[in-house]
């Protein structure tokens, strides 16, 4: 369920839209799926703001507040995904929208969207109250003048009155001006935080220039850079970070029971704590941070989620080794993020390395593996701290500020605590399974085993241990609640038609959710074909917290999906993606390959990769029904009902290899099993024997129809044995499937295989 925020203000002036505009531009920067509603009525500046020409308006989207398409569709696209609805363009208008509407809509918006940001403005109307009481976060913009104090006074007391939790207000303090408030033009924020009785969550500078610099060119605030950390820009950019940490991050341990949206107590987030405010931020030194990672989009990423906080700053990447030594050395930097495996050399030993030559410098080892071997190499090296991808951004942070602080203290570096893991799980004694749990507030070295058992501190993030006596059962030492260990599986039809609109249905599951997955799955049989199709599996797992955002992306030039990608909170034990997907004109007769990527804080964990046959609308539309006396009427549907092939049996020449393991890639995506000579036989098996088997179990005789299979003795073992010993019966009429991919055919086929259809594919084309 989506958090609501949103943004009011008491007095007109205050900068409620500029507040709202650039908390909804910056959640997209953190993978999550953002909507912006203006509601500010009957005069509203969203759609200037950020220089929207829209098509729809809110006024649309009221018309049918229970299809999520509808809605979709009623929003205008920012640049960076943020998706708006902006007010209806005449004031007049704004009395069409009742409390009732604004609610069916908002409950509709909290199951599609991670947060829906509405700009309320400063009337305290019935529509704006239904918003308010709804809302997780009620953000309270006030001016610092006798008047905007007066009415955030106001406002503080109704919100009292309401049985809002203090938890639920953030009070920022817009237009704050030193230099005025010396002169008695303004009220210093002081002031302002002993007549309101509250301590201010956020300042906004009176930066005029940085202001009008954004509503002039149509950019949000939050994607420009201030000049200095007293910016606009940067007050803004602490202010959303703000409000996401406290929805995402600060939530209780134990996981809330799933709640209907409704009510304000069942909206007011569930928190321990509040994270600090940017009010609260002690200017630090600046940890300058060097990224050597093989991964363009990794880094890229690492870039990004360092960019959030004030006190780091990326002094440089590199992509391999080599290069990591020459820019470190020159760019000096205090922190290394360095990559367990590189191209080039291994990074523990570039660790090593690094180290004797740049001995002021610490260094966070990164990789996929939590082995004990990767801890071991770890204490090795001399990493002060490892982690595990993908990187949660709270680990990421405190673990360089973590790392830094103990660095600067004294070079000597102090590897007692890895040592420690290391030799308990080394340990004879013991059988361990050692596992990643992410966790924004844990200590970033890691503990012994003991100090894990007897202490209560979190060890997400950390490596924890399950450990048990030799022979015995596991001791019930189980993950914390919220941690799970998660799958990935996409259903989808094995072929689709051109023009006609498909399913894909991507699952992030828990293995015990398989028998409610395949209850869930049956309610889109028509999308899938018909049939409900085997799922396809990704590789990977993932140790995936509760609440944590996945975005699921299908990848395909030959089809468009909708939407484009979808981001959704892992809520257990299973979480579905839906997808429509249009085959175009152009991949008629052919298998197209779709990659599905799974992210997580914008870091592919998974990935599976589906095949999928196309044909033309047509081949779907002939229906024949089985009274039909036609033998070939018959033949087609009884081909339409047959069961999909699931072995297949490659018979080609070794000088077309790079044809026939091309159609193995595609074959296998789609799930069938193929078997191709090169990579099924294995040293010192009778090959004859392994072949003949192969043929015997084969569903379909692929045969690859070329001058060079024409001239191979060994090919033509092949068919014969097929025609002789395989389906003697029919002649393999419906076993042996000759192509070839030469126009016209290179090479007349023998007399034997004559009565088969030599179908043409165009392979060379594809390659």
């Amino acid at each position: 369920m989506g958090h609501i925020i949103a943004v009011h203000s008491a007095s007109g002036g205050a900068g409620c839209t500029t507040v709202a505009v650039n908390l909804a531009a910056r959640f997209p920067m953190h993978g999550a799926r953002s909507l912006l509603i203006d509601l500010s009525l009957p005069y509203a500046d969203v759609g200037v703001m950020l220089n929207l020409r829209s098509s729809a308006t809110v006024i649309d989207a009221l018309a049918d507040s229970t299809d999520p398409e509808h809605l979709e569709a009623c929003t205008t696209v920012y640049e960076n995904g943020l998706r708006v609805l902006t007010a209806p363009s005449h004031p007049a208008d704004a009395d069409q929208i009742t409390s009732e509407q604004v609610e069916k809509l908002l409950t509709l918006a909290a199951d599609l969207y991670d947060f829906i940001v509405v700009d309320v403005g400063h009337h305290l109307n019935k529509t704006a109250l239904t918003v308010i009481d709804m809302a997780s976060v009620i953000v309270l913009v006030i001016l610092p003048t006798l008047t905007g104090v007066k009415n955030a006074r106001l406002a503080l007391d109704l919100f009292k009155q309401m049985a809002y939790s203090s938890d639920k207000i953030v009070t920022v303090v817009n237009h704050v001006d030193d230099a005025l408030a010396s002169k008695k033009l303004n009220i210093d924020t002081k002031r302002i935080e002993q007549y309101l009785r509250v301590t201010l969550d956020a300042r906004l500078p009176n930066d005029t220039d940085s202001a009008l610099g954004a509503l002039n060119k149509g950019i949000p605030s939050v994607f420009r850079h201030g000049a200095d950390d007293k910016s606009l820009d940067t007050a803004l950019i602490h202010l959303s970070d703000f409000v996401f940490k406290m929805l995402v991050y600060g939530e209780d341990e134990t996981p809330p029971p799933a709640v209907k949206l409704g009510s304000s107590a069942e909206r007011t987030p569930r928190r321990s704590s509040r994270p600090q405010s940017p009010i609260g931020r002690e200017a630090g030194p600046t940890i300058s941070v060097f990224i050597v990672d093989e991964i363009p989009e990794t880094a890229a990423n690492l870039i990004k989620l360092l960019a959030f906080e004030s006190d780091f700053k990326v002094v440089g990447a590199a992509a391999s080794g080599a290069e990591g030594i020459e820019k470190a050395l020159s760019l000096q930097p205090d922190i290394i993020l360095l990559d367990a495996a590189l191209p080039d050399i291994d990074g523990t030993a570039l660790a090593k390395r690094l180290l004797t030559e740049l001995p002021t410098a610490a260094i966070i080892m990164m990789g996929v593996l939590s082995t004990v071997e990767v801890l071991q190499k770890a204490v090795q090296s001399g990493a002060r701290h490892y982690l595990v991808k993908p990187i949660a951004p709270d680990e990421l942070y405190q673990s360089i500020r973590a790392a830094y602080q103990s660095h600067s203290a004294t070079i000597h570096f102090d590897a007692a605590p890895l040592q420690e893991s290391v030799r308990h799980a080394s340990a004879s004694t013991s059988g361990l399974n050692l596992r990643l749990t992410p966790d924004k507030n844990a200590a970033l070295e890691l503990p012994s085993v003991e100090e894990a058992r007897m202490s209560n501190l979190p060890t997400r993030g950390l490596f924890s241990y399950d450990y048990h006596s030799g022979g015995g059962s596991p001791a019930p030492q189980a993950a914390p609640p919220e941690m799970q260990r998660t799958l990935f599986s996409a259903y989808y039809p094995r072929q689709a038609f051109a023009g006609r609109k498909h399913g894909l249905y991507v699952y992030a599951h828990v293995e015990a959710a398989a028998a409610q997955m395949q209850q869930d799955i049956g309610k889109f049989k028509e999308e899938l074909g018909g049939t409900i199709p085997q799922a396809r599996s990704a590789k990977q797992t993932a140790q995936v917290a509760f609440g944590t955002l996945i975005t699921i992306t299908p990848e395909c030039e030959e089809l468009q999906f909708e939407p484009a990608s979808l981001t959704k909170r892992w809520r257990g034990p299973f979480t579905r993606f839906d997808f429509d997907f249009y085959p175009t004109e152009e991949p008629i007769d052919e298998t197209v390959i779709v990659r599905v990527s799974v992210r997580i804080a914008g870091i592919e964990v998974a990935f599976i990769r589906c095949g999928i046959d196309i044909a033309a609308e047509s081949a779907a539309s002939i229906h024949v029904a089985p009274e039909d006396d036609n033998p070939l009427a018959a033949a087609r549907f009884a081909s339409q009902h047959a069961e999909k092939y699931q072995r297949i049996f490659i018979s080609y020449s070794h000088k077309d290899t790079e044809v026939a393991r091309a159609y193995r890639l595609a074959q296998v995506a789609m799930g069938n099993e193929v078997f191709i000579d090169v990579d099924g036989l294995h040293a010192g098996e009778n090959w004859q024997a392994a072949l003949a088997r192969a043929i015997d179990t084969a569903d379909i005789f692929q045969l690859f129809w070329s001058p060079n299979y024409a001239e191979s003795e060994f090919c033509r073992y092949e068919w014969d044995y097929a025609l002789k010993y395989r389906c003697a019966d029919d002649g393999c009429e419906s076993f042996i499937r000759p192509v070839y991919w030469v126009d016209p055919i290179p090479a007349p086929p023998p007399q034997e295989l004559s009565h088969l259809n030599f179908k043409f594919v165009p392979f060379s084309q594809k390659a």
